[in-house]
Parts: structure tokens; C-alpha cells; sequence
């Protein structure tokens, strides 16, 4: 193998690789705390950098890819509550303004709505939901008629930012406000994805067209031999 060669091909695999995210993690927020009582304030410490299932009076479920060890979380839900509709160990409020949480990844790292679950515990429409960046509004849900004996789920979403804040509106839309409950957050993390510079494209470049160039020259070589 030529010098020419073997240069031009790690040249161009090392950059190609250099594109490559890595591989997500994934936790859900169950909102399973031991001790606390039933519409104690908000533990403002639950979700933060989840890297097991247990972690002292916290309880999470994960999933096989791994967990969340890279993100924080914070609320603007004012109460944990035991029961929300069909729903066990929730997050939870009474008033009539948008109540949220938000989720924020460390410099490097973006972090994925992936879905929850919403409960009332009575037959009501609710204004909705939506998730932002905190600038860009990237989903909103508009009104939703809520069963109140069982909860609605919310899966197959992939937002995906450095922050996002999941906001519920639980004020209904003649005015008066509702109980309205998150549980079963599912969330990922992965690496960020380098965008590349317009140089390292053209690096990129140089190297395939040597890596095929090489080939070319390979094959002649051994049609004449």
C-alpha cells in the first residue's frame, strides 16, 4: 500500500468520523420520591444529572441506551401530587397560567423531548401544551379534550435543543382553571454535532478525491503488471 494511499484514507475516515454524533442516552421521569407527601411543593432536584434508576430518594425508569447524566432540570409546577387520574406520583398544578419544565444540557450536549403522559382526573379541554428553546417555539398542541378516568399520551416527539421548556396551559378555555398532571417524561441526551468549517468540508474533500485517485493508480498499476 502506497504512502499516498494510507495518508489520504485516514485523512479522509478521521474526518468523516469527526461527523458522527454520539450515541443517546435515555431516562423517564416518574416522579418517584420516597417519603415526600402528597402535594408537597415541587422537588426542584428530581431529574437533575440522572445516571441510574436509584439515585437516594430518587427514582427513575431507564432505558437500555443508557440515562441523562447531562442534564438539569427545573420546575414551575408548584405541587407533587400522589394521583392524577389513572396517573401514580405526577407533577402538578391548580392555576390558571402555563406551568413548566425546563430542561437544560451542559455546554457540548443537546437534550430530547421524546414524550409524557397527561392526566386531569376529570373530563375537560385543556388550552394545550407547547416546547420551546427558549426563544423559538418548536411544537404546540393546541386545545385537548382530556378523558378523566385515564390519561392522554404524548409519544414520538423528537425536539431536540440545547434548552427546552415544556410549558402546560392548564386554564381552559371559558377561563377557569383545571388540575392538570405530567408523568412519564421521556427524555435522551446526546452529543452535540460539530458543523463542520467550510475548510474542514474541503479537507474532507481532498482526501476522498486521494482516496479514489489512489485506487485508480492501484488498479492501473496491477492491469499493467
Amino acid at each position: 500500500m502506497s504512502h499516498h494511499f494510507l495518508r489520504h484514507s485516514v485523512l479522509a475516515m478521521s474526518l468523516l468520523g469527526f461527523l458522527h454524533a454520539a450515541p443517546a442516552g435515555a431516562t423517564t421521569l416518574t416522579f418517584d420520591i420516597a417519603g415526600v407527601a402528597n402535594f408537597s411543593l415541587m422537588d426542584q432536584n428530581y431529574g437533575d444529572r440522572v445516571t441510574a434508576a436509584n439515585m437516594g430518594i430518587y427514582g427513575y425508569g431507564l432505558g437500555a441506551e443508557g440515562a441523562t447524566g447531562n442534564v438539569l432540570t427545573s420546575y414551575t409546577f408548584t405541587n407533587f401530587q400522589a394521583n392524577t387520574g389513572d396517573l401514580i406520583n405526577t407533577a402538578a398544578d391548580f392555576e390558571n397560567v402555563p406551568s413548566t419544565i425546563r430542561f437544560d444540557a451542559d455546554p457540548g450536549f443537546l437534550v430530547h423531548l421524546l414524550g409524557f403522559d397527561l392526566a386531569t382526573g376529570s373530563t375537560l379541554t385543556l388550552n394545550g401544551f407547547s416546547v420551546s428553546d427558549g426563544v423559538n417555539l418548536l411544537y404546540s398542541s393546541g386545545l385537548l379534550n382530556v378523558p378523566g378516568a385515564t390519561h392522554l399520551s404524548f409519544s414520538g416527539l423528537t425536539l431536540s435543543a440545547p434548552t427546552l421548556i415544556l410549558s402546560l396551559d392548564n386554564g381552559r378555555p371559558n377561563g377557569a382553571p383545571a388540575v392538570a398532571a405530567l408523568d412519564n417524561i421521556l427524555l435522551s441526551q446526546s452529543t452535540v454535532r460539530p458543523v463542520p468549517e467550510p475548510g474542514t468540508l474541503a479537507l474532507v474533500g481532498v482526501g476522498l478525491i486521494g482516496f479514489v485517485a489512489a485506487r485508480r493508480r492501484r488498479r492501473a498499476v496491477a492491469r499493467r503488471a
